[in-house]
Order: structure tokens, then C-alpha cells, then sequence
């Protein structure tokens, strides 16, 4: 019966536990540790030693005194060649005989050929040391949970581990640096005199490696710092009293075999000083608390490692790639002579295959599944797929990676030996008139890629060959029946590209849609949108001079897709980064970083939403927001604690982010500052007031005007959402829906959505994300019972608790009231509060006259016979603007009109409504 393993076990010998070094232990015979990952069992089996490292180093030296050795012999017979032919150059252009002069006996003919049997020489050793190097297996890499320690493994169990196959030696598949770094690790051992060699050793090694600085610069941390922590944690062990050498300590061996899966999970040949960091940090907890505190998480790590990993493997596989292009055929001509030239279809499409040849290309990462997915399909006899998937999830990226595998072969045979076109419908179909012009065309190029028979047709926009319209002739050349008729012949193979809407509304009804498998390209997780991120980093960093740090990529990728929505990844956050990078070189010429900062400040400049760190003003700002808005609101202190609490939890990211930023339901008589609070909340939070959107509810009070809202469904007009388009185009707003009572409850309904999820569908089948909007809607349901409460003495906890058992329910059903945060109530206003308003109206005019370089003057007495005659207990503060206008604006608006009132003079205004003008003093 076959053993069963999870991902990773790790299993310790029964007899000698595993702690130290017993060549001779009956169960191990030294093994000590047995791994099996993913299946494949996994051992260490090097010891070190004076000596063995001596020895190493001797055989390094050895082997480059050899090859530079070799190599300047070959370099001399270059020269003795280069001179020889230098020499006779006159017998080679005057002598028909001249080619006799190389069977002559000249000693630098006799050194060319000598330096060329060190030539052969030195890469017969290079192709024998590739061939005996042992690579890490490349295998379908399955997560399974926490790693599993076996420390009680019956003998006969641990005897079965290798009884089926000898395991592979972790030693032989390590990279000459990390080779180098455990050496070290073992020599520091020795130097402070540690008994064993842990994995805190060969942390401390790596980090003074070039390539962790490099790292470090990425994740933007500073190496002195963990450098000292590492220090101090390592000297923490106490030293041997004896002079013994250090053991390998069972941890090291847990390490490397965790080194060994972080190398099968990144799909790297050779287990590196990358994945030699990842498997120390997994063996020993205290590594991963020092890069906590210094504000490097697990998840920053490895996508750094997965960075530098997808660094080399790009450069190793642009060698290979152009090694292996060489054999690809330039032009239209496959390597078996068979193919035809096709120039009319030239005259229409680009060759991919022939630009990844020549290097053109982008390197492409990602999208592994969808790749595989379209080659099973091929091969399977569906000849063409149809790649449907919204603009910006990468669709040509894919058609350009799969012509990049086409030139070095790496695809199905079907699709060996043959070129990857790509045909442009635009083109096609342009400048076409006459009847019949687009199929006969069309048709053209079929019969050329038939007769060619090394042709893959790529066909971006499927949709617009189906119901193609010539110009002139009015009737419908459906392009498309003459493409099917062909494939469903397999004549050839097509790989066509459309978007969801589109292949829903013209490509899965039509002819095309029958012989076309779809393959649906979704949008990029976070994580696969780094990677792309990472491939691309080096041509732009290269091109301006600058560095991108890890948090940077990050926060393209998360920022834009919490907050820009029309369009998807990695494409948006493609855009970040190539524009952030020509800002930073310009911006900081003398420390061309790229940060995180920098990518938030680009995006909050493109959606106006506070993206970067919390300043020390606006922090002071946010601690005294209900100071701030008493500067506009009078009174209502519970409402403007709620308001204020919310926007510090929403601006230091303490809230849901599937959700808007707060719902309130103000509740309270008209004219209390219900409206004027969310204004004031707007100016504050949004920047301005004008941030708002204001919808007066009491317009949707039938069924249909529920349209008017989100939008007309097809069919039934063109007009959009009010709601919808709005928010769509200023997702960043605060949405005011005023009189909320007097709205039909199917129009209340789209609200649960809107509260609870954070987004809303309007007619046309997009989705608007309210998630950075704050939701305020106002209520006069229950004013009476408002003020006949306060007027008994009771608290506004008890009047709001009595308003959500009873009178709430009459205009609202309760799972409506509960989406919202908060429910406020805001109270009637005292006189004395009328007077505070007063003051605050009358300021607002002063603020208008300062702007003309007019002061006014109010005297205390015409501020309370303002507010006197202004107050009603039954609108609030409403009629008080009336006053005002009537009283003032219009005297000082005749004064102005007369020219009494000019630039430096003082209006006063005095009990009885007087206006005085003060003339100022001429100069």
C-alpha cells in the first residue's frame, strides 16, 4: 500500500532523535532528518569541517586558474590567428592561390589550433558540469497547511521513507552562493564558539550579503537596525568552554528543507540565497519577530523573494530564449520548407511570433491556468478558443507570452512550427464601400492562411465581424459565416478576443459562437498582479534612473483596486507605476525612490480621496473635529460627537471596506442644522461643501421614478441614474438624501444594498461602488414626539429609543433602520442657540464685504433683534436667513448700488435695523 503525505512532513530518526551528527545510528545512518515535499523525499547530507571547507575552496580556486587559464590560451590563438592573417593580407588579395598558405607550417596556425582544443576542452567540462548538476524538480506545487514535525516516527515507518527511492540530496541542489553562506554560517559558529550552527547563524550571514541589502532596499528598512537586533539575539548564547567544532543543529536541517519547498513553490531550478532566507526565517520564530518589528510581514517576504526569484528567472530565460529563438525560422517560412507566404494577410495583421523573435516582446509572468487551459483545448481537437474577458485583465499579454513559447516551442505539437498573426478587423474592414468587399477580403486571407498551413489566426474584437455592414449597400455582410464555415472544417486554428458584453450580445448567438470554446480571462488576483508589477519594474526603473520599493508595487495594486473601478488589473496598475516613474525623477532627482507615499499621493490626485499618511496638522485636525464643526453648527452635541467619531474611524482605516464610510439617519424638526451638519461634514472630510450629493426624496415618491434614480433599463429610454452617475463620477463624495420619509419603499429598498454592501447596479449592468461615500439621509418623521419629549424633561435616549418601537415604523421597516450607523436626533433650538446662529449668518455676510475690502460692524443689540425676529419654533432657524436678507443685504445692497459703500469704508449695523456707513479717511 502506498504511503499517503501531506505538502510537507518532516520526520526525526526514532533512535538518535535527530540532535546530532551519528554516521553510524542504525535507523538514519546520519540522515537525522527526512523530509518529504510534495511527495519527493529529501535529505542533507553534507558536513563541514576545516578541512571539507578548505577543501571546497582549493577546488573553486583550482577550477578558475584552470578555466582562465584555458581561457587566455584560447585568447592567444585568437591573436596569433588575428596576426597571422594580418600579416599575409596582401597574398589574400592578390594570390588565387591564397587559401594554400593555410596548409603551410606557421607556428601561429599551429597555436590556433592547439588554443582550439582548449576551446573544446573548456566547454566539454562546462557541458559535463551542466549535465551532472542536479536541478530541483519542477512539479505542481499543492498547499497543505502548517508543515508537519513527525518527532515519534516508528522505526519501520522511518525505513519506508526511502525504501521506494534514494532521496535527493538538498546539498547538491543548492546554488554555489547559498553553498557559500552556510559555510560562513558555520565558520561565525565557530568564531563566537557555538556548539551548533542555527538558523539565527545563517541569518546573520545573509543579511550581510549584497543581495539582502538589495532586498532590504525594496522593502524601504534600513540594515543597520537588523543587523543590531540580529547581533543581539545571536550573542544571547552562551559560548562553549570547549574547543569543539560546531554541529549542524537540527534546526539547520528544518530550514533547508524548508528552503527546498520555498523552492519548488516559486518554480526555481536551484535553491537560492532567497529561499535559503525563507526556510531560516519558517525554522526559528525569534528571525520572524525581529522582521515584525521592524514592519516586515510574512506576505512583504515572500512577494520580495518571489521578486528577486522572478528577477533571475527573467534574465536566465531571456539567454535561453534567445539561444533557442535562433532556431526559429525569420520569416514566413517554416524549418520543413512546406509553408507559403502570405502578403495580403500581412497587409492586415502583425506577425507576434516574429516580434517575440526579435525580442519585441514584453516578458509576460501569470495566467499559467489560462495558458494551459487554451492548449488543452487545442489539443483536444476544439481547434480555436475565443479569450472573453473585460479591457485591462491582460488578454494580449497572454497572445503575446503564448507567441513568445511558440518561437522557443514550448506548446502543444500542434502548434509547434508555426507563426502566431494577428489580424486587425479595423483594418479589415476599412475603407471597404463596395457590396461584398469585407467577405471577399476576408476570404482572401483565409485561403492564403489555409494554403500557408503555419498560419495561427489571431482575431482581436470577434464581435465586429458579426453583422459586418458595408457602407454603401445598406444590407447585413455577416463576416462571420464565412470564418465558421472554415472552422468547422479545422482548416486551421483561431484564437479570437472579445469582452464579456460584447460576446454575449454578438459572438455567442452567431456562427462564431459554435465553433469558438470559450476561455474566460477574470480579472488578476493582488497577488499575480504584483508579479506583473515585478516584470515590469525593470524596463521603467532602467528608463528613468529610479528604484521602486516593494511597498510602492503594493499599494498600486491594493490602492487601485479598492478605490478605480473602471477599469480592472493589472492594467490600472500598470498606469500607476509607469506614471509614478517620470514624477519621482523629476520630483526627488537625488534620492529616486519610489514609495508607497508617492503611488498614494498619484491616486488620492486622481480620485480625491486621502490616501497618504495622516499628517501631523491633519492628525491635530482630526483629534478636534467637533471644534471644527461648532464653528458652523450650533449646539446638537450628540450629533456632532457621532459625525465626528465616524470620519476619525474612516480616515484612519478603522471601518468596514466592503461598506460606505457611515450611514446616519438625521432625525429632528426642520431648520436644526440637519442639512447643515452634512454640509459642514462634507467641507471637512471632502474638502468642500460642493463634495455633496443632494437628492430631494420627496421627487421619488411613485414606483417609477425609481428609473430616475439608477437609470432607464434598454429599451425604455436613454437617460441615466441621478444617483448612479453621480456617485460613479464622484465616488468621493457625501450623498444627502433629504426628506427620506416622503420616498416610495421600493426606492428605499436599493438603499439596503447601497448601506450594507457598499455598491449598487444601475440599469446598464455596472456596478457603483459607494465605499467612499458617506451616507446621510434627514427625516421629519416624529418631529412632534421629539418636542413633546424634551418638553417632559426626557433625554434624547429615551425619545429615540421610543421613536425606533413606534413612529420609525410607521415610514420604515426595521431591517432598513438597522443599515444605518446611527440614528441622530437633533433637538429644537434654544434661544440663546438662535442667537449663537445668528452671530454665524451675520459672519457669512462679513466674510462677503471683506472680499469687497469692506468691513461690518454689528452691535450685540442688533444681533439679538435679529435672531428675535427671525426665530420660529415651528421652522427653527429657516426664517432667520429670510431676516437677514431682508434686513441687511438688502440695505447694504443699495448702498453698495449707490455708491455710499465703497472699498475701505465700515457699514454698521445698529438696533432697529439702522445701517451706518463709516467713510474710511481718504488718503
Amino acid at each position: 500500500m502506498k504511503q499517503e503525505f501531506s505538502a510537507l512532513q518532516l520526520f526525526t530518526c526514532p533512535t538518535c532523535g535527530g540532535h546530532q551528527y551519528q554516521p553510524h545510528c542504525p535507523a538514519c545512518k546520519g540522515d537525522r532528518v527526512i523530509g518529504v515535499i510534495q511527495g519527493i523525499p529529501v535529505v542533507f547530507r553534507k558536513t563541514f569541517g576545516v578541512f571539507e571547507i578548505l577543501e571546497r575552496k582549493l577546488e573553486k580556486t583550482s577550477e578558475n586558474i584552470i578555466y582562465l587559464a584555458f581561457l587566455s590560451f584560447g585568447m592567444i590563438g585568437a591573436g596569433a590567428l588575428a596576426w597571422f592573417l594580418f600579416k599575409n593580407w596582401a597574398i589574400f588579395e592578390n594570390d588565387p592561390d591564397w587559401f594554400k598558405i593555410f596548409f603551410q607550417k606557421r607556428w601561429e596556425l599551429l597555436l590556433f589550433l592547439l588554443s582550439l582544443i582548449g576551446d573544446g576542452f573548456l566547454y566539454y567540462r562546462s557541458v559535463k558540469k551542466s549535465l551532472a548538476a542536479r536541478r530541483v524538480p519542477s512539479v505542481r506545487y499543492q498547499t497543505g497547511g502548517a508543515p508537519e514535525i513527525q518527532e515519534k516516527t516508528a522505526p519501520q515507518e522511518f525505513f519506508a521513507l526511502t525504501a521506494n527511492q534514494d532521496p535527493q540530496d538538498i546539498y547538491r541542489v543548492l546554488s554555489e552562493p547559498a553553498k557559500d553562506a552556510l559555510e560562513k554560517a558555520w565558520s561565525l559558529a565557530r568564531r563566537v564558539r557555538h556548539d551548533h550552527v542555527t538558523p539565527m547563524h545563517l541569518f546573520a550571514v545573509l543579511t550581510m550579503l549584497p543581495v539582502f541589502q538589495v532586498i532590504l532596499a525594496r522593502l524601504d528598512t534600513a540594515p543597520q537596525a537588523l543587523i543590531e537586533k540580529t547581533a543581539r539575539l545571536l550573542h544571547e548564547e552562551r559560548p562553549s568552554r570547549l574547543l569543539v567544532l560546531p554541529e549542524i543543529s537540527r534546526d539547520i536541517l528544518f530550514s533547508l528543507m524548508y528552503a527546498y519547498d520555498e523552492a519548488l513553490r516559486m518554480r526555481a531550478p536551484v535553491i537560492d540565497i532567497t529561499q535559503i532566507f525563507l526556510g531560516a526565517v519558517r525554522a526559528d520564530k525569534r528571525i520572524m519577530d525581529i522582521l515584525l518589528d521592524l514592519g516586515l510581514t510574512d506576505e512583504k517576504l515572500r512577494n520580495v523573494m518571489q521578486w528577486i526569484t522572478l528577477e533571475n528567472r527573467i534574465r536566465a530565460n531571456s539567454q535561453t530564449f534567445g539561444s533557442l529563438a535562433r532556431f526559429k525560422p525569420k520569416g514566413t517560412m517554416n524549418r520543413s520548407m512546406t509553408a507559403i507566404a502570405t502578403p495580403f494577410l500581412d497587409q492586415f495583421g502583425r506577425d507576434l511570433t516574429l516580434a517575440a523573435r526579435a525580442e519585441r516582446l514584453p516578458v509576460i509572468v501569470g495566467r499559467e491556468k489560462e495558458i494551459n487551459e487554451i492548449f488543452r483545448i487545442i489539443e483536444g481537437g476544439d481547434a480555436s478558443v475565443v479569450l472573453v474577458g473585460v479591457t485591462g485583465v491582460g488578454k494580449t499579454a497572454l497572445l503575446e507570452e503564448i507567441a513568445q513559447r511558440m518561437v522557443v516551442e514550448e506548446v502543444p505539437a500542434i502548434l509547434q512550427d508555426k507563426r502566431l498573426v494577428s489580424l486587425s478587423v479595423g483594418a479589415l474592414v476599412s475603407g471597404a464601400t463596395a457590396r461584398g468587399e469585407v467577405e471577399g477580403r476576408l476570404m482572401r486571407i483565409i485561403e492564403e492562411v489555409v494554403r500557408a498551413g503555419n498560419v495561427v489566426l489571431h482575431i482581436d474584437n470577434a464581435q465586429n465581424l458579426v453583422g459586418v455592414t458595408a457602407s454603401s449597400g445598406g444590407e447585413g455582410l455577416d463576416a462571420s459565416e464565412v470564418l465558421s464555415e472554415f472552422l468547422e472544417k479545422r482548416a486551421f486554428q483561431v484564437i479570437a478576443t472579445t469582452n464579456p458584453a460584447d460576446y454575449r450580445k454578438s459572438v455567442e448567438q452567431s456562427a462564431l459562437g459554435r465553433v469558438l470554446q470559450k476561455v474566460v480571462i477574470g480579472e488578476m488576483s493582488q497577488d499575480d498582479a504584483i508579479q506583473v508589477l515585478e516584470s515590469k519594474v525593470p524596463y521603467i526603473e532602467y528608463k528613468h534612473k529610479i528604484v521602486f520599493s516593494y511597498d510602492a508595487l503594493e499599494k498600486a495594486v491594493k490602492l487601485t483596486d479598492r478605490y478605480m473601478h473602471e477599469t480592472y488589473l493589472p492594467f490600472k496598475a500598470i498606469e500607476i507605476i509607469e506614471e509614478a516613474g517620470p514624477y519621482v525623477a523629476a520630483r526627488h532627482p537625488n534620492n529616486p525612490i519610489v514609495t508607497g507615499e508617492d503611488i498614494a499621493g498619484i491616486i488620492s490626485s486622481k480620485t480625491n480621496i486621502p490616501l497618504t499618511r495622516i499628517t501631523e496638522s491633519e492628525s491635530e485636525k482630526l483629534l478636534h473635529l467637533e471644534e471644527e464643526i461648532h464653528a458652523r453648527i450650533v449646539g446638537q452635541n450628540e450629533a456632532v460627537q457621532a459625525v465626528s467619531e465616524a470620519l476619525r474611524r474612516a480616515r484612519t482605516e478603522l471601518r468596514d471596506a466592503n461598506r460606505p464610510i457611515a450611514n446616519f439617519l438625521f432625525m429632528g424638526p426642520t431648520g436644526v442644522g440637519k442639512t447643515e451638519t452634512a454640509k459642514a461634514m462634507a467641507r471637512v472630510y471632502f474638502g468642500d461643501e460642493t463634495e455633496m450629493i443632494r437628492m430631494d426624496m420627496s421627487e421619488f415618491q411613485d414606483q417609477s421614478s425609481l428609473y430616475r434614480l439608477i437609470g432607464a433599463p434598454p429599451g425604455y429610454g436613454s437617460g441615466q441614474g441621478q444617483l448612479t452617475e453621480a456617485v460613479r463620477a464622484k465616488p468621493f463624495s457625501l450623498v444627502l438624501l433629504d426628506e427620506l420619509e416622503k420616498a416610495h419603499p421600493d426606492i428605499l429598498n436599493i438603499f439596503l444594498q447601497v448601506m450594507d454592501d457598499g455598491r449598487l447596479t444601475d440599469s446598464s449592468g455596472r456596478t457603483i461602488d459607494f465605499t467612499n461615500s458617506i451616507i446621510i439621509a434627514t427625516s421629519n418623521a416624529g418631529t412632534k414626539a421629539i418636542q413633546d419629549g424634551l418638553s417632559q424633561g426626557a433625554d434624547l435616549k429615551t425619545i429615540k429609543q421610543a421613536l425606533m418601537t413606534d413612529i420609525l415604523l410607521q415610514y420604515f421597516r426595521p431591517e432598513f433602520l438597522n443599515r444605518f450607523d446611527e440614528i441622530v436626533l437633533f433637538k429644537p433650538l434654544a434661544k440663546d442657540e438662535i442667537y449663537q446662529v445668528t452671530k454665524l449668518l451675520l459672519n457669512g455676510v462679513a466674510k462677503q464685504l471683506d472680499s469687497k475690502g469692506i468691513h461690518l460692524v454689528v452691535s450685540d443689540g442688533a444681533i439679538r433683534e435679529l435672531a428675535d425676529a427671525g426665530f420660529d419654533p415651528l421652522y427653527g432657524a429657516r426664517p432667520l436667513r429670510r431676516t437677514i436678507q431682508d434686513r441687511v443685504d438688502n440695505a447694504l445692497a443699495k448702498f453698495l448700488l449707490s455708491g455710499k459703500l465703497s472699498r475701505r469704508d465700515t457699514a454698521i449695523l445698529e438696533v432697529g435695523g439702522i445701517v451706518r456707513v463709516e467713510k474710511a479717511r481718504q488718503i
